[in-house]
This record gives C-alpha cells, sequence and structure tokens, in this order.
C-alpha cells in the first residue's frame, strides 16, 4: 500500500465553488503529480479522460470479440457450457495485454472449433488444456486472421505511434 503522507485529499470548496487537491506531501514548483488511476483505463481512454499517457500501459489492450457459429449441430450444448461459466454465446469481448491474454479467451476458442460431441466432455473454460493439434490449429488462425484483419484497417503509421509514445512529456495541444 503507498504511504498515508503521499496520497492527496481531492474536495469541493462551496466558498470558492473550486475542487481542491490539497497534497499530503510538500511539492516545489515544477514537481510531477501523478493521478493514480483506480479503473486501470487504457491510455486512450487516459488521454482523452485525464489528458496524459501512461508511460507503463498496464491497462492498454486489445478487445477481441468471439461468438458461438449459430448453425453448428452442437451451438445448443457449446452455448449452454458458456453460459454456465458466465460467458455470452455471441458477441463474447476479452482483452488482449501486450504481456498476456486470458486463457478463457482460448478455451472459448477452443469450444467454438469442436466438431464432435465427445470432445465437449474433455474441454474444460476453467483450464489451460489442448484438444487436440488440429482445434489448437484452426484456435490460432482464428486469432493470427482477426489480428491481421485488425492491421489492415489501421490507417495510421505504427512506426510514428511508437515515437509518440516514448517521447517524455506529451503537451495537450500537440495531437491535434
Amino acid at each position: 500500500a503507498p504511504d498515508a503522507a503521499a496520497l492527496a485529499v481531492l474536495d469541493y470548496d462551496e466558498e470558492s465553488t473550486n475542487v481542491v487537491l490539497v497534497a499530503g506531501s510538500s511539492l516545489q514548483k515544477g514537481d510531477d503529480v501523478v493521478i493514480a488511476d483506480a479503473l486501470n483505463r487504457n491510455s486512450a481512454e487516459l488521454l482523452v479522460g485525464c489528458g496524459y499517457i501512461d508511460n507503463e500501459g498496464d491497462g492498454d489492450y486489445l478487445e477481441l470479440e468471439a461468438g458461438l457459429v449459430r448453425v453448428d449441430p452442437l451451438f445448443m450444448q457449446k452455448k449452454a457450457i458458456v453460459e454456465a461459466a458466465g460467458l455470452a454465446a455471441s458477441e463474447q469481448r476479452f482483452p488482449i495485454f501486450r504481456d498476456r491474454m486470458p486463457t478463457t479467451l482460448f478455451n472459448y476458442l477452443r469450444l467454438s472449433r469442436v466438431q464432435e460431441r465427445t470432445d465437449l466432455d474433455r474441454l474444460s473454460l476453467n483450464s489451460d488444456a489442448t484438444l487436440s493439434p488440429i482445434n489448437e490449429y484452426e484456435v490460432l488462425n482464428l486469432l493470427l486472421l482477426d489480428l491481421q484483419d485488425r492491421l489492415k484497417q489501421y490507417e495510421g503509421d505504427p512506426n510514428d505511434d511508437r515515437e509518440l509514445s516514448m517521447k517524455a512529456q506529451l503537451e495537450p495541444n500537440s495531437l491535434s
């Protein structure tokens, strides 16, 4: 836990009708004040909401959407399995962080590609286990194709974006 002396108090002053931020430790003119983001927002949300980008970017993620195929003969059984796990049969979203992907995403995709009823019993949404080499190949291809499609839609230059994110300071007006 952070040192209590380093915390600040945010309040509203009715007399001056201003929001007042009082630091819990002494600050000098020009000292950086860091806003802790309890919402763990990604860099885009931080930029819009707070006017800065977190260089660590722990909250940055790409969201992938997955769903079961309605014409699949095993659709109803698969739907029951995902709903029992608290997931949706369509438009289920999964975050992909730069250093990790949720096991549930892989298991969801593995389930979506199952073609034999007997394989449904062998698959768990809670543990990371390969069902078969063919199933794993299909899952990895689904992910690859989805990510390739997203890259094709990107109009910017990734090198420019990388340079921008590495700048030590970003002035609010420099984005226009």
